[in-house]
């Protein structure tokens, strides 16, 4: 469509400047549409991606939720102060007192070094062992702490999972609270396998060498030590 002017010129409706009329303005430019677009794709990419945040945040609570709830079903099941007077109560049971202080000072060397300062964990290990597994694409080894070891004998199966390995940690912080280091290290001391079928260093010093704790001497230490 044409318009006359004043001289009787026509001009177009783009005008003189060769802007489109917005809205039958003339001098008024329209809008680009395709601006319009890539705004509105960039805020549908924010809330897709925010919604993902938000999923895996969900899905991390939850998880942490059930792996709390699992190792408190264990717990108020089997109470660590019930286990260790139970276990206690056994013939073969040593207290930490009869058993020699250089057998208990090897195995805490050699089982975990940082034993008297950790609260139940070490993170340092933990870390190291998790890029050890993440090369590997597999569990090959893990961290696990006496008060570790104590949660799982007592606990779990001798499964190996991530979640496993959680809900160990758990069990571990409340059994250092419950019990102490010392009953910790005594119940470990009594239920730690041997080989040969042997659990309990009662056990060890008995089928290895025929004696009672008490009369081991350093070698026959470091050698069950070492086993």
């Amino acid at each position: 469509m044409l318009y006359l002017t004043g001289k009787g010129s026509a001009i177009s409706p783009r005008g003189r400047s060769g802007s489109a009329w917005a809205g039958g303005r003339p001098g008024v430019p329209d809008q680009p549409a395709g601006g319009c677009r890539r705004s509105l794709v960039s805020e549908d990419s924010k809330l897709i991606f925010l919604k993902v945040i938000l999923i895996l945040v969900a899905a991390v609570l939850l998880c942490c939720i059930g792996v709390a709830g699992y190792a408190l079903a264990l717990l108020i099941r089997r109470p660590p102060l019930r286990l260790y007077r139970e276990r206690s109560a056994q013939p073969d049971f040593i207290p930490l007192s009869r058993i020699p202080k250089r057998l208990i000072d090897l195995l805490v060397y050699l089982e975990d070094k940082t034993f008297h300062d950790h609260p139940g964990y070490s993170l340092k290990m933990i870390r190291y062992v998790w890029n050890e597994n993440r090369k590997a694409g597999r569990i090959i080894t893990g961290a696990s702490t006496i008060t570790q070891q104590l949660a799982k004998n007592l606990y779990f199966r001798f499964n190996h999972s991530y979640i496993r390995k959680a809900a160990e940690l758990l069990v571990s912080l409340v059994l250092e609270r419950r019990l102490g280091k010392d009953r910790i290290l005594e119940m470990y001391l009594n239920i730690i396998y041997f080989g040969n079928g042997v659990y309990g260093i009662t056990g060890a010093a008995r089928f290895y060498f025929d004696k009672p704790v008490a009369g081991l001497s350093l070698n026959q230490a470091l050698m069950i030590g070492g086993i």
